[in-house]
């Protein structure tokens, strides 16, 4: 029997919560109201016309809260701009964790603009034009930009959309505010805001929300098999074990991060999530796959192990999954047991292509170790910085001569890597390397407008 965690009020724990990489406010109401994507920036917008600030009209957490210039020292004038991908951005107040809206969804000169509950249209997303000295936020759905009505120079006075036109009633100065620490892993993509994660058919009730950081197979390192649910079922309750790996829907799973340094890990055959039943603490306890409640025994940390390997450590017991006394057969089972190190506890993430889902799978078993990573091109070898403008954050890359990779992005986080046939692997993602005059530039496969320019360290 898997009981659903005790239910808890928000105010004990909205401080722990993340969704998405957005700190989940207290006072908001539901996980579904704010928008996945990782913090770009956190900022006051400061008019250049009249030097006040983008605010909400008051603290009220209520959909429609009128927005209005005042003073930036107020906590209503601090908003989170979060990427949704495709240059497009959620601009979400810190204060009430609402989003920024055009009312109605409206395509007028002088329709207001409010904050609403997240919901994922063209009315809540904006694109920010120019330089963080001097930006424009044009809406989306309409083309229009964010106007200080009649360029009124006073508090209080209303903002709306307007065609743009250059005025300083349409400029703003983005200030930073404060870091923004809680970013997801590059390479992650955003899910389909509008929905909850997950939306395959197969799924039943509501899937966790969050952000996709890794999708693919889960191999051992002990026996290069494959973590699998068996026979494809999706009730609640079927056990996982290995198998031997064959890219089925039944051995695909994707990482949701649902908090920091925290994730759920979904089965793409069922919608249902990787369980310790009953949430038990023992060793040896079963795993397998439940409909998602949110309780820790559903939770898991993805720890580096070394050469690209993994521990997967339950957050409610801080146990390993563990292959049950290694072995190499067909239908071993899957357990948790206290973290040890050996390679029955270390797991590679095969990742999927993106867009098109799975590629790259061998027929027959992916084999040995060694197969797993070829050496890296000489030219390649060594650790190099770059800046990548898709993700907007700092990338240091050392690539070691066995094929194995390291990235550490944004100053923190870390994300391991391989080479396979010269196409770099990294979080979700694939990349082609090539020399660069005296450094090295990657082009992610299928981005074209994805190019890092690296030099050495």
């Amino acid at each position: 029997m898997n009981t659903p965690p005790r239910s808890v009020p928000q105010s004990k724990t909205c401080a722990k919560l993340l969704l998405g990489s957005v700190a989940f406010i207290c006072g908001v109401s539901a996980f579904a109201q704010l928008p996945p994507g990782r913090i770009l920036q956190t900022v006051n917008f400061v008019s250049f016309g009249s030097r006040l600030c983008v605010a909400l009209t008051s603290r009220n957490v209520g959909d429609g809260i009128n927005v209005e210039q005042g003073s930036c020292s107020d906590d209503t004038a601090i908003w989170h701009l979060i990427d949704l991908g495709n240059r497009e951005v959620a601009v979400v107040n810190r204060a009430t964790g609402k989003a920024l809206d055009v009312s109605g969804a409206s395509q007028d000169d002088g329709a207001n603009v409010r904050g609403w509950s997240w919901n994922g249209t063209g009315a809540q997303r904006w694109r920010t034009e120019g330089s963080s000295s001097r930006t424009r936020l044009v809406n989306v759905n309409s083309g229009k930009c964010l106007d200080v009505s009649n360029s009124a120079t006073h508090s209080g006075a209303n903002i709306a959309q307007f065609r743009c036109h250059g005025g300083d009633n349409q400029r703003w100065q983005l200030r930073t505010v404060s870091s923004s620490p809680n970013r997801p892993w590059v390479g992650g993509e955003p899910l389909n805001p509008a929905r909850p994660y997950p939306t395959m058919p197969n799924a039943t009730g509501g899937g966790p929300i969050g952000r996709l950081v890794y999708a693919g197979m889960i191999v051992s390192r002990a026996t290069s098999k494959c973590i699998d649910v068996e026979k494809a079922l999706r009730n609640d309750g079927t056990n996982i074990r290995q198998w031997t790996c064959n890219g089925t829907p039944a051995q695909l799973w994707d990482f949701i991060e649902v908090a920091r340094g925290e994730t759920v890990i979904v089965s793409r055959a069922s919608g249902k999530v990787m369980d310790v039943v009953g949430a038990q603490a023992t060793n040896g306890s079963n795993i397998a796959q439940y409909t998602w409640n949110g309780g820790n025994n559903q939770r898991w940390r993805v720890e580096q192990a070394g050469r690209g390997f993994f521990r997967i450590v339950s957050v409610a017991s801080n146990k390993c999954i563990d292959l049950d006394n290694a072995g190499g057969d067909d239908g071993v089972n899957v357990q948790q047991w206290d973290c040890h190190g050996r390679e029955n506890q270390q797991w590679r993430i095969e990742v999927v292509g993106h867009g098109t889902g799975w590629r790259n799978y061998r027929p027959g078993g992916l084999g040995a170790e060694s197969r797993y990573a070829d050496s890296a091109p000489v030219f390649a070898i060594g650790t190099w910085r770059g800046y990548n403008p898709i993700y907007r954050s700092n990338v240091e890359l050392t690539i070691h001569e066995a094929g194995d990779v390291e990235a550490i992005v944004d100053g923190s986080l870390r994300v391991n890597g391989y080479f396979r046939n010269g196409i770099l692997f990294l979080g979700t993602e694939r990349f082609e390397v090539a020399r660069d005059g005296r450094g090295i530039r990657t082009n992610q496969v299928g981005q074209s407008s994805n190019v890092v320019r690296y030099s050495r360290r």
